[in-house]
């Protein structure tokens, strides 16, 4: 008896697999048939799922690809409009509070906001101003280097920031606060809000700018390039905070970076 399906077969052996296979093919409903497992990658910035060696587009199947089953950088997804929107409304007021934390103890953060403290200290100009008046010259490398899109939210974010910064003041009245507590409080905050616009595709203005530059073009993890900017203000703030307010204020901004180092990696997450 030949086999129908493979006739080049030679052995009896390979002969009655052939003809099992067939008849197991023809047979079994496809329902029935077991499926192998999806697994996606992005590998050298190329998104792709595999299935038997073959590529299928990412769009076909854009969630079949969980962390717990791949030591790859699965395949990401782009947030819709009114998920970016909660997110620059999340981040806004999570800033904004870090910044007024900081405002009631005298202290000063890192980055453009941390120089903003300085100007504001040394001039008397309200917070939310400077703030939004510094970030203004960063917003033409945006538009260069990581286009409109990232432009449009980091603006927003900044504009919402800096209001928020000016009104929550006359919201709440904070009595009394424990320094270190508020440093270290005003970190964390500021840095959840970064995570989650850089989760958005956006930035909290100025040197998030640069550090969300150099993750995407150079693969540098944006907690670090933020963390060695952060020191250069810091230092620059040394004549302004009294010693002790400014050891907290470091430790307030080693607490944002490392949420930022921690939590925020290169090229797992698509705006």
């Amino acid at each position: 008896m030949v086999c129908p399906v493979r006739k080049r077969a030679t052995s009896r052996r390979h002969r009655g697999k052939s003809c099992i296979s067939s008849f197991i093919r023809t047979s079994t409903p496809r329902r029935l048939r077991a499926r192998p497992a999806w697994s996606g990658y992005q590998v050298a910035g190329r998104a792709s799922s595999r299935r038997d060696g073959n590529l299928i587009s990412p769009r076909q199947h854009p969630r079949r690809c969980p962390l717990s089953r791949s030591p790859r950088i699965p395949i990401p997804y782009r947030h819709p409009l009114v998920e970016d929107v909660g997110a620059i409304l999340t981040a806004a007021f999570l800033l904004s509070w870090g910044l007024v934390l900081l405002r009631e103890v005298g202290g000063v953060s890192g980055g453009l906001a941390g120089l903003a403290f300085v100007i504001s200290y040394a001039t008397g100009t309200p917070l939310g101003l400077v703030f939004f008046l510094i970030n203004l010259p960063f917003y033409y490398f945006a538009v260069r280097r990581m286009g409109w899109a990232f432009t449009i939210k980091t603006f927003v974010l900044v504009l919402l920031a800096s209001v928020f910064t000016s009104v929550i003041p006359s919201l709440i009245d904070i009595g009394s606060i424990q320094p270190l507590f508020a440093c270290v409080f005003s970190g964390l905050s500021i840095g959840i809000g970064m995570l989650i616009i850089f989760r958005h595709g956006g930035s909290g203005g100025g040197f998030g700018v640069v550090a969300a530059y150099a993750q995407e073009a150079l693969g540098w993890r944006a907690g670090y390039v933020q963390g060695a900017l952060d020191l250069l203000v810091l230092l620059c703030a040394l004549p302004l905070v009294e010693p002790l307010i400014l050891v907290y204020s470091v430790a307030g901004t080693v607490v944002l970076n490392l949420v930022l180092a921690v939590n925020h990696r290169p090229g797992r997450y698509r705006p």
